[in-house]
């Protein structure tokens, strides 16, 4: 957010506030306005100067990052008296001038304190007209077409205000909205890829837990528990990437735990069958369900059992991993790239 300092500015200058930034054109440049803790911003936008398809000569240095450079030298040149300016030295913890975005836009970062607002006032009125030749405000930031008119300002992610036709800021305002329609539809998905995910991780516990009756700890289990997870996953349209990754680590971890104490809750079944067999049911004393409600307190508070049974879990932990790597390996897939609205 901005205060009511840069706000009174962004009124008496023109300028738009959104997203807790102040930005349009002063002087001839695109800029943005914004502050923090100890410090106020502006953001200078120098650009592209070509469009996207334009031959890149090897070796020679990009025009907007000569423009760059340009605007950053002629800014240290002229704006050096930190008393007029404010602007940040090496005494402070931000760069007072630095390039940014590839070149793209250059910062400058104002010490902060009472009377910094005027420091500004007078940087612009005195530096940014200086700096206006190099920054070719006409170019859209998006199709690298020039313009004779202005081009609309058009505010990006983070703190830099490029300058942009019409269309092509119509077409990136559309683009955006459309990716955050997606982004709410894939967080759905990515929802019940988790509960798939889960209800196949159930499904290689009770696998895990029949090997580990016939007295076996198999890699193949830990396989056949991530197969299943990310079968599940996959079914229920969950999408590929880091999160699916995250997903069935957590589901193969939850699957080993869940089979390893899976035999323990048959046999302690079994223990009991036997102690009712032949028993009438008139005479029998308790159900199943507050056999096991007696016992399993008294197994857990048994060191030797709950350290036979961690043991147990570890191990299978062990062979989980070497039977799942593969599946996980190939987990993340491709999740897409993310749009880039300006091009270096």
């Amino acid at each position: 957010m901005i205060g009511s300092g840069l706000k009174k500015l962004a009124e008496q200058n023109g300028l738009n506030i959104d997203g807790g930034v102040a930005y349009g054109m002063l002087k001839g440049c695109y800029v943005a306005l914004s502050e923090g803790k100890g410090y106020k911003r502006m953001s200078i936008y120098v650009g592209c100067h070509h469009a996207s398809d334009a031959p890149t000569v090897e070796g020679k240095i990009p025009e907007h990052l000569e423009a760059a450079t340009a605007v950053s030298d002629t800014i240290i040149e002229e704006a050096s008296d930190f008393n007029t300016y404010r602007i940040m030295t090496s005494k402070h913890t931000l760069p007072g001038v630095a390039i940014v975005q590839g070149g793209s836009a250059v910062q400058v970062n104002f010490f902060d304190n009472p009377g910094t607002l005027k420091c500004i006032e007078a940087f612009i009125e005195n530096i940014l007209p200086s700096v206006a030749p190099y920054t070719e405000p006409t170019v859209c930031a998006k199709c690298g077409r020039a313009n004779g008119n202005s081009p609309k300002a058009c505010l990006l992610t983070g703190e830099t205000v490029v300058p942009m036709h019409q269309e092509c800021a119509d077409a990136v305002i559309e683009a955006a909205k459309a990716r955050g329609q997606a982004d709410k539809a894939g967080a759905g998905k990515t929802f019940l890829g988790v509960i798939g995910a889960l209800i196949g991780a159930l499904i290689g516990a009770i696998v895990w837990a029949l090997i580990g009756l016939a007295g076996y700890v198999a890699s193949i289990a830990g396989f056949v528990a991530a197969f299943l997870a990310g079968k599940g996953y996959d079914l229920m349209g969950g999408k590929p990437g880091k999160m699916k990754v995250f997903t069935l680590v957590i589901c193969v971890i939850l699957a080993v735990i869940l089979g390893t104490l899976l035999p323990e809750m048959y046999w302690l079944h079994e223990m009991y069958q036997e102690e009712i067999q032949g028993v009438p049911a008139a005479q029998i004393l308790m159900t199943e369900g507050e056999f096991f409600a007696e016992v399993m307190p008294l197994i857990w508070e048994d060191p030797e059992v709950t350290g036979a049974l961690a043991k147990d879990v570890l191990m299978g932990l062990v062979f989980a991993a070497l039977g799942c790597w593969s599946v996980l390996r190939t987990a993340s897939g491709n999740g897409g790239g993310k749009i880039r609205i300006l091009k270096d």
